[in-house]
């Protein structure tokens, strides 16, 4: 038991650096018909202008998602699920909308469905695990 005590105090002092410099994002986790659903929310705020002007310039891809859903561009989130004295990270798309100097979560298109049902989350990582979710590429 020590063991993984020391095991588990090292990750999160190995963890803490890794994410400090990562912007954090709103995350939930809901369960729809018995499977779980990852949702998004809030801003990223103080996002430096040269990065706003790239995102508006360079995302190809949210052309049609701009016209139809109000979707500026997409960004790379890293979620970090913890409990049980396990880690799991995962990656999914985050649908942002460009309002002033801040990335804000698009309300439609701000869901992922991770490849394990509920049961297998509560049975890894205990009745309440831990997620925090981090912008992996701003």
């Amino acid at each position: 038991m020590k063991v993984k005590l020391i095991i588990a105090a090292f990750s999160i002092l190995v963890a803490a650096p890794v994410y400090a410099d990562k912007p954090e994002i709103g995350c939930g986790l809901e369960s729809v018909l018995g499977n779980p659903v990852i949702t998004f929310s809030g801003a990223i705020d103080d996002v430096p202008a040269s990065t706003l002007e790239r995102e508006k310039k360079n995302d190809t891809a949210s052309n049609f998602m701009s016209a139809s859903a109000g979707v500026d561009g997409m960004l790379s989130v890293e979620i970090m699920i913890t409990g049980n004295e396990n880690t799991h990270r995962i990656q999914a798309p985050f649908y942002y909308s460009i309002v002033g100097d801040r990335l804000e979560a698009n309300s439609i298109m701000n869901t992922f469905n991770p490849s394990f049902t509920m049961s297998e989350l509560k049975e890894h990582f205990g009745a309440f695990p831990e997620m925090k979710c981090y912008v992996a590429n701003l």
